[in-house]
């Protein structure tokens, strides 16, 4: 009977593995997060906070979840900080893989002990209104972030992993 139930369980460890895996990615982030507080408030961004998000990130061959941190700041140019707050990623270790991502505003991709930090200045458009002018978005991933489910695995089983992340002080 034991032989049986582990055959027909399928993968029933996987959404345990895929929790570990995905905690441990969540560790990994999180400490680049409080690290990135630093080099923002050096580059004179203030308000930074940052948010993490547990996403699917593929349907098939295998449905997959990954996890990411969002985080915002702002500051009182931007564009010139932008360049401030690049200066302090390549001192951090960072290393820049593209110098822009689109659009008129500075922009860029950084990568470092398999994360990859995107960063963007200059908010967005909706008609002719700019938002979040003065605002810095960051989004903070793995590069090998996509962490494979088991078959009816639920992201509802791993959203106590979202959470806030407030700099220090």
């Amino acid at each position: 009977m034991g032989l049986l139930a582990l055959l027909f369980g399928g993968c029933s460890a996987a959404p345990a593995d895929a929790r570990t895996t995905l905690e441990q990615h969540a560790a990994a982030i999180d400490e680049a997060t409080h690290e990135l507080f630093g080099v923002l408030a050096e580059a004179g961004f203030t308000d930074a906070g940052a948010r993490s998000v547990v996403e699917t990130c593929r349907s098939e061959p295998a449905p997959g979840l990954s996890y990411e941190v969002r985080i915002t700041a702002t500051g009182d140019d931007p564009a010139e900080q932008y360049a401030r707050l690049s200066e302090g990623l390549t001192s951090s270790g960072w290393v820049q893989e593209k110098d822009s991502l689109g659009g008129d505003q500075p922009s860029g991709r950084f990568s470092r002990d398999g994360l990859t930090l995107d960063v963007k200045t200059g908010g967005f458009k909706i008609g002719d209104e700019v938002h979040g002018a003065d605002e810095l978005t960051l989004a903070l991933s793995r590069d090998d972030g996509c962490v494979d489910v088991a078959d009816g695995g639920a992201i509802s089983e791993v959203r106590d992993l979202e959470k806030e992340i407030l700099p220090p002080g």
